[in-house]
């Protein structure tokens, strides 16, 4: 998954009060990020890292039909329950690249990860368009028992894994992370790297990469609310 971020430390909206002689300044910050789908109906597991709510194209389009509007026709997605440990549900497009032909408009928050697969013979790109989400953000329930959390950086921060605890997520000992290989597998993906906390603070192997815009299975020992707290400085 290759992605690419232009975050503008613009000030979208700037609104002042005279109060005791102080200024009051609101700064949203916008940006995007691409990701890419190798295709040939390979699985990529994507996250949104964006509120496309606030400063996306479209006002309320943390769904498919905003997010999701120019893949290919024939394009899936696919959704997890971590209660029963199975898909959740299949999402189709018909789509001619309007964005129409979704037989279900599944809302993506900041955060949330769906399995896609593009039947396209070459890469296409798919664009992130949104509001960073600054301040306190409820990302993800995670349910415990070792079930598995189909999640994403509700921020667009990639790099160590050890930025999902910069990012307010304190993980208990024997939690686990499973990085997807889209061409892993025998060429129907597979999960390559696995993750642990073995006390509880500390990731192994730290080396652990993620990109933004990239999901990836939790897997909690102890059920959990993931509250992030991400500022741009």
């Amino acid at each position: 998954m290759r992605t690419k971020i232009l975050l503008g430390a613009a000030a979208l909206a700037a609104s002042m009060a005279m109060t005791m002689a102080q200024n009051v300044y609101s700064v949203n910050v916008v940006g995007y990020v691409n990701v890419t789908l190798p295709g040939n109906y390979l699985f990529t597991c994507v996250a949104n890292p964006l509120d496309a709510s606030m400063g996306g194209t479209v006002p309320q389009g943390n769904n498919i039909t905003n997010l999701f509007n120019n893949v290919p026709p024939g394009t899936y997605f696919l959704t997890w329950n971590p209660a029963t440990f199975d898909w959740y549900s299949t999402v189709y497009s018909t789509a001619d690249g309007t964005g129409a032909g979704w037989n279900f408009d599944y809302q993506l928050p900041p955060g949330q990860a769906v399995f896609i697969s593009s039947p396209a013979a070459s890469p296409a790109t798919v664009t992130f368009v949104g509001e960073v989400v600054q301040g306190p953000y409820y990302s993800s329930a995670l349910m415990g028992g070792y079930a598995f959390n189909l999640i994403g950086m509700p921020v667009p921060v990639g790099g160590s894994v050890t930025n999902v605890n910069y990012l307010g997520l304190a993980p208990s000992a024997g939690d686990s992370i499973y990085k997807w290989d889209p061409t892993g597998g025998g060429g129907f993906g597979d999960f390559y790297s696995t993750v642990e906390a073995w006390n509880g603070a500390a990731w192994s192997p730290a080396t652990t990469t993620f990109d933004p815009g990239e999901g990836f299975f939790y897997s909690a020992v102890a059920t959990n609310n993931w509250y992030s707290n991400f500022t741009v400085e």
